[in-house]
Order: C-alpha cells, then structure tokens, then sequence
C-alpha cells in the first residue's frame, strides 16, 4: 500500500513533519510518485520543502517542475500509470543563488541555477505545501519519501532509488516509506509524518490507499 493524495483542497489531505534549517542549507529530496492518466492540469505539490523546494506536477499536468516558491524549472513529462522516481537536489551559495539539479528516473533532467529568495524552512510536506496554503494537491499515490542534508552524488540518487530502504545515511534526515497506514521513520531520527497542518513529533497515522501499486524494485 502506498500514500494516496486526492485531488481535494482538504487540507487533510497532505502529511507533513517539521524542518527547521537555514535558508542555505544544501538538501536533496526524493519520492517515487504514481500518477493516474487523467491528472489535473495545474501544479500539484508531490514534495515540498517549505517555503523553499517545491517538486511538483507542472501547469500542463504531467511534467515534473523542480521548482522553488516563485520559479519553475519544468524537466519531462512523467509516465502515467505507473511508478516514477524524482529527485531534487538543491546547493545554494546565498539566499539567492543556488544550483537545481532534478532526476527522473536517475537521470539527470534539470541542471539550472535559481535566484529566487530563500527563507528559513520550515515543514516537509507530502501530496501539498503548508506554505501555498494546501492550494495544489496531488492526485496520485506517493511512497519512500527521503531527505538528506547534503547533496547526493548521481550514483547515490541510483543507488537510493534502486533500494527499498535508505542505502546512504549520512546526513539523512528523514525516510518514509508511506507502505502502510502507520508511518515511521527509516533514518533513524524520529520523524513522524502526521495529517493536515498540525505539524510534531511523535506518533502519526493516516489512511493508506487500499490498491497495491508496487515499485519497479
């Protein structure tokens, strides 16, 4: 079973978990995403970083944009029914500048610099953004959501997508792999993803989706 993300402005809807850091901290960010054939055309929030990472569906409904709160970088069409891996790493040199590079597939798809301001984070967020205001839901299934806080090499992102379970520890931050309907953290550190806007530490849960969609491992 897998994470499942309306198409619903509900706020409970997206999980998300607390993320405090500076502005330019370096941080890669993955998930493997399902989306179904008929996705709505406009951004959907796959993960977010908030305020300052938003891996998201682009306006024409299925291209991957490796975006920021104010920036698209808009890289390939993903494919529809069935399971894609996307992965965004971020290494800013200011609050201003920082370098996206974006994966599909564990392929490069995006090397761009952005110059879009940075704040302070804040949440990690799954299926929508707390920042936007739960404005762009997904709608589509999310699994093995990781965040570390550093900039993962081209062969670690394979090696990362390649495996059920966290390969490469250091500095990883969070890992949840959203299989079942009681969520954990595989990093070790205790992150709990929980429902709506109540960010915290501790014990969450949400519904999984009830069909097994299984990753290509």
């Amino acid at each position: 079973m897998s994470l499942f993300i309306p198409n619903t402005t509900n706020s409970t809807t997206s999980v998300n978990t607390p993320f405090t850091y500076s502005a330019t901290q370096i941080i890669t960010v993955m998930a493997w995403v399902y989306l179904p054939t008929l996705t709505p055309t406009n951004y959907r929030d796959i993960v977010t970083v908030d305020p300052n990472i938003y891996m998201q569906i682009y306006t024409d409904g299925t291209s991957i944009d490796f975006g920021t709160a104010n920036h698209d970088h808009v890289g390939s069409p993903l494919r529809v029914n069935t399971w894609n891996h996307v992965c965004q790493v971020v290494v800013p040199t200011s609050t201003t500048s920082r370098q996206i590079y974006g994966y599909v597939n564990g392929q490069l798809n995006i090397n761009v610099t952005d110059n879009d301001t940075s704040l302070t984070y804040t949440a990690i967020c799954v299926g929508n953004s707390i920042f936007s205001s739960y404005v762009f839901p997904l709608n589509g299934n999310v699994q093995s959501v990781r965040v570390w806080t550093r900039q993962l090499t081209p062969n670690e992102i394979v090696d990362e997508m390649n495996s059920k379970y966290p390969v490469h520890k250091q500095a990883l931050y969070a890992a949840s792999p959203f299989f079942f309907s009681t969520l954990h953290d595989e990093s070790g550190n205790g992150n709990i993803f929980t429902v709506g806007s109540a960010v915290s530490i501790g014990q969450g849960f949400i519904n999984a989706y009830p069909k097994d969609k299984k990753r290509p491992f």
